[in-house]
């Protein structure tokens, strides 16, 4: 009997979880306006949020938290909806036999982390973002293992730029190595807040060590994180929303009709009137 040839099996590679985090919980306004700045259009029917919405959405993330106080979370989650359609698969489509099109297209869901109330007071964005990836991960591991995150995508609202760009560069996002998105050679190591990824061990340490204040700043909160085989992204051009002379700049530019909503992978878009005019011009 000839000996029997035993073939080494492939190892099934591992699928990565990225999660997006979006962090508004904490925000401070600029504008002097009587609702939150992020509230203020940024053309029309497309807000901050939608940019960090598509921001994680070109990038690859497999699910988007957003973390919010309750007095607007409503508001929100009524322009954004509960998930958003990966747009890598938005085209994909397979014939059955009958000859019918069927959209085989995944849906990334959108979670809301509502900020604690005892944290409200002393709340900031590098803490907003913190506290969604460590919710993340503590309700992940109440589930399964298996949905724990690999790395955390954090997106911030004020920059804007081409997200759709990330589509490109998914593969350089996705993986275990850091990225960094860099506005004028600047990354979120600069203080400055630009989208960014980190993994567990960061989060462990930054929790562990890390002493964050009121005040402290998204450079002295992560700082240290890992940098080694890096990965740095820089647009074609930015524009920092966040003080109001950088919103005139913005709202100026030949660029601003560009940024638009892409309703098309939003499944819920559609914002519900609050009321409804009788035929006879009562207001219900």
């Amino acid at each position: 009997m000839e000996p029997i040839e035993i073939l080494e099996i492939n190892k099934v590679k591992k699928s990565f979880n990225l999660a997006g985090i979006i962090p508004i919980a904490g925000y401070v306004n600029e504008y002097d306006t009587i609702w939150p700045d992020y509230l203020n259009p940024l053309n029309k029917g497309y807000y901050p949020f939608h940019k960090s919405v598509m921001e994680c959405a070109f990038a690859g993330c497999d699910t988007i938290w957003i973390v919010c106080n309750h007095d607007y979370m409503n508001i929100i989650k009524k322009f954004i909806g509960h998930s958003v359609i990966d747009p890598v698969t938005y085209d994909r489509v397979y014939i059955t036999k009958s000859g019918k099109k069927v959209y085989k297209r995944k849906t990334i869901p959108i979670m809301y982390v509502a900020m604690d109330n005892k944290y409200l007071l002393s709340c900031t964005i590098p803490f907003s973002a913190l506290y969604g990836a460590y919710s993340v991960k503590k309700l992940s591991n109440k589930i399964s293992k298996w949905l724990k995150p690999d790395r955390y995508f954090i997106s911030f609202m004020n920059q804007q730029y081409s997200v759709n760009k990330l589509f490109e560069i998914r593969e350089q996002i996705k993986n275990e190595k850091p990225f960094f998105v860099s506005h004028n050679g600047k990354t979120v190591l600069d203080d400055c807040p630009s989208a960014f990824t980190i993994d567990n061990d960061d989060l462990f340490n930054i929790l562990k060590w890390s002493k964050i204040k009121n005040n402290s700043s998204l450079q002295q909160v992560f700082g240290k994180i890992k940098t080694e085989d890096s990965y740095l992204f820089e647009p074609e051009y930015c524009f920092d929303t966040k003080t109001w002379e950088g919103f005139r700049e913005y709202m100026g530019s030949p660029h601003t009709e560009k940024h638009k909503t892409i309703n098309s992978i939003f499944t819920d878009f559609k914002f519900k009137p609050l009321y409804k005019e009788k035929s006879r011009g009562n207001v219900r």
